[in-house]
């Protein structure tokens, strides 16, 4: 069996398996830019999609199964304070800290969140905002650029934090006072 978790590997993948006759897993994890190639590819190639959401699943036309990504819930202390953050940070106590998760990438809306941000810092100007998460590929790299002249020109450096990857999600949600999804 073959199981691929990215799409240049499903494509890669789903061709290997064809031409080897290897059944393919093709497990698809966001919304592609292209939902054409993306469904005519998995749906050419793959012997099952797992998706994490139903919406992702619903754009396959066969063998799909949608199995959401699993929470431990017990690993969220609700006794972990914004101290966490604040301390590592070395930001002051009395400032709120509202925060985004996830990969750096477009589909998950950091630019969107820098926007706010300007918008936000007008009404709470001690407000200090963090980006959790970073960049691998070529084009997330290029995109974490362009978020950071944003930041640069909309003048709001200091109000901005970006954490880059943390092993500790579940204490920065826990510690964070607002968080944006």
């Amino acid at each position: 069996i073959i199981h691929t978790t990215s799409r240049g590997a499903h494509i890669c993948g789903g061709i290997i398996g064809k031409l080897l006759n290897i059944p393919l897993v093709m497990h698809a994890h966001d919304f592609p830019k292209n939902k054409f190639l993306y469904t005519f590819f998995g749906n050419l190639f793959a012997s099952q999609i797992i998706t994490p959401t139903q919406s992702l699943t619903n754009i396959f036309s066969k063998n799909n199964l949608t199995i959401p990504y699993p929470i431990d819930i017990s690993k969220f202390n609700s006794r972990i304070s914004s101290k966490y953050v604040k301390d590592e940070f070395n930001l002051w106590h009395k400032r709120p800290v509202v925060g985004i998760i996830g990969r750096i990438c477009l589909l998950k809306g950091q630019m969107d969140f820098v926007k706010a941000v300007h918008i936000v810092i007008n009404k709470f100007p001690s407000a200090i905002f963090l980006i959790i998460g970073g960049a691998r590929e070529t084009e997330d790299l290029k995109y974490l650029n362009q978020i950071k002249q944003v930041i640069k020109n909309l003048d709001i450096e200091k109000q901005v934090v970006f954490t880059g990857w943390r092993i500790d999600i579940n204490k920065m949600i826990c510690s964070l006072d607002i968080v944006v999804s």
